[in-house]
């Protein structure tokens, strides 16, 4: 993983998902069930989430909405607020390169699971998505938020539409792919190896909005917030890389600790004020490492299990049940995400 990956993020998704499902008829209360959020904090928090607290909104609100294209519903939505400072300061950039790549490069100050990069290939814009975690059935929804944000959000900044020329999925075609067609506007193709969109390459116009004076204060402030963000993944990618280089047997925390040069309990406390713990990153871990065995190896399910330290393979089972909803058996014979 990268270090500058999340490992937190602003509570604005979040609570634009609430309000969507609000207004289906959904509780709050539900939707938010196993999270340890509560509408009216999280309706005014300004402290960031776990992105395992956001995935598991979203997991919620996949579930409980009686609707298709919850992403691109809520993408549809989204507004500067939205996106939080970062917003803001793109908006008193100086040009629309300018305010783009700046997006690009402070993204983690953004309320957001899904990272991305730009590449220009020659008369037009590359945007390739990405994500630091497993997804799993996740994944639709943050690509189609992604892109239908950036499609409604953008035009506010720059000062005209945006037009997709293209958009790359890596799964397979939703039953509600004519909603894509509809929102999108440009040729869609499912099952590639990444998830991606294509736009005009950005000019040089100068922004209506633009003011140096605001752009530098804005700046400071997402310099700031992304710069905490990089410092929480910091940690706990150490650990990750730590407990990785043996697979097949993962560290304990004490020789992870001893690895990083402090005691076990200064490194229970570093995670603990991540608003996180070495047993959840075990616990994050083991189900990449499940997911990728599953998907890329013949292993069978009680090798995998004993290679991530579990002496009954119904405990295995019960935990990859509780991490993706599925069976390991339905995700070795899809194949899917």
């Amino acid at each position: 993983m990268d270090p500058a990956n999340q490992l937190t993020t602003p509570p604005q998704l979040a609570r634009l998902i609430m309000q969507v499902l609000e207004a289906e008829g959904v509780n709050p209360n539900q939707l938010l069930h196993g999270t340890g959020l509560q509408p009216d904090s999280l309706r005014q928090a300004e402290d960031n989430l776990s992105i395992k607290q956001l995935l598991t909104v979203i997991h919620r609100a996949l579930d409980l909405s009686s609707e298709p294209g919850l992403g691109l519903r809520v993408g549809a939505r989204e507004n500067i607020s939205t996106w939080g400072m970062l917003g803001y300061a793109l908006m008193s950039s100086a040009t629309e390169r300018e305010a783009i790549y700046l997006g690009c490069q402070f993204q983690n100050a953004s309320s957001s699971v899904l990272s991305f990069s730009l590449a220009e290939e020659a008369d037009r814009l590359r945007v390739e998505l990405d994500s630091p975690v497993a997804l799993g059935a996740a994944l639709p929804f943050c690509v189609e938020e992604m892109i239908m944000g950036i499609k409604t959000v953008t035009p506010l900044i720059i000062g005209h539409p945006i037009r997709l020329l293209g958009v790359s999925c890596a799964y397979t075609e939703p039953a509600y792919s004519q909603l894509y067609a509809q929102h999108f506007d440009c040729p869609v193709s499912y099952n590639q190896p990444v998830n991606a969109y294509w736009t005009a390459l950005p000019s040089d116009r100068p922004l209506e909005h633009a003011d140096p004076a605001s752009a530098a204060v804005c700046l400071r402030l997402v310099e700031q917030i992304a710069a905490r963000h990089a410092q929480e993944a910091h940690v706990v990618h150490e650990v990750r890389q730590i407990m990785l280089r043996s697979p097949t047997r993962l560290a304990d925390m004490e020789a992870v600790a001893a690895d990083l040069g402090m005691s076990s309990r200064t490194l229970r406390r570093r995670l603990g004020e991540l608003d996180t713990s070495f047993r959840e990153i075990v616990d994050d871990v083991r189900k990449d490492l499940a997911l990728d065995y599953l998907r890329n190896t013949a292993l069978s399910i009680d090798q995998i299990a004993g290679f991530l330290g579990y002496t009954e393979t119904t405990n295995f089972r019960r935990a990859f049940k509780r991490w993706t909803g599925r069976p390991p058996s339905d995700v070795r014979g899809s194949g899917s995400r």
